[in-house]
C-alpha cells in the first residue's frame, strides 16, 4: 500500500490569501512557500527566506501567480485520469482546490497590491531626486550614495 499523501488545503489558502491581502510576504507560512515555490512558473529560490526576499513586492507574486498555467487549469488535476483517478486523488483534489482559492482570490486584490506598488514607487522615485539633488553638490555623499546603489 502507498502512503497517501497529504497537503494542508487549509493552511495554505489562508496564508496566500493573508499575503495578498495584506500586501506581506512575511506572511507566507512554510506550508504555502512549499506549495507555491512548486506551482508552474516559479523556482524555489533556495529557500522560504529567498522566496520572501524574490517577493518583497506582492503584485510580483501576484504576477506570476496570474501567469501560471496551473492555476489558468486547476480542475485538470481532478479531470485528468491520470491525476483525478490515481491513489493519490485525494492529494490532487486538495491541490486543485487549492489553485482554484488562488485564482478566485487575484481578481479581489490585484488592484490594491498594485496601486501600493505604485505609491512606494513614486515614493522611492522622488527620494532617489532629493538623493541627486543633494549629491550634485556633495561629492562624499555623492560617492557613499552610488556605492550603496553598487553604482561604483
Amino acid at each position: 500500500m502507498t502512503k497517501k499523501w497529504s497537503i494542508n488545503e487549509r493552511g495554505i489558502i489562508r496564508s496566500v490569501e493573508a499575503v495578498l491581502k495584506s500586501g506581506n510576504i512575511n506572511k507566507l507560512t512554510k506550508d504555502a512557500y512549499n506549495f507555491v515555490m512548486n506551482i508552474s512558473g516559479f523556482i524555489a529560490h533556495y529557500n522560504h527566506q529567498g522566496f520572501m526576499a524574490e517577493y518583497q513586492n506582492v503584485a510580483d507574486l501576484w504576477k506570476n501567480l496570474e501567469r501560471s498555467c496551473d492555476i489558468s487549469d486547476a480542475e485538470r488535476y481532478i479531470k485528468d485520469d491520470y491525476f483525478g483517478k490515481g491513489e493519490q486523488k485525494e492529494y490532487y483534489r486538495s491541490k486543485s482546490n487549492i489553485l482554484l482559492a488562488i485564482r478566485e482570490m487575484l481578481p479581489k486584490y490585484g488592484r490594491g497590491l498594485f496601486e501600493s506598488e505604485k505609491r512606494v514607487i513614486d515614493d522611492k522615485i522622488g527620494l532617489l531626486a532629493e538623493l541627486a539633488k543633494r549629491a550634485k553638490d556633495d561629492k562624499v555623499f555623492a560617492k557613499t550614495i552610488l556605492q550603496k546603489l553598487q553604482m561604483i
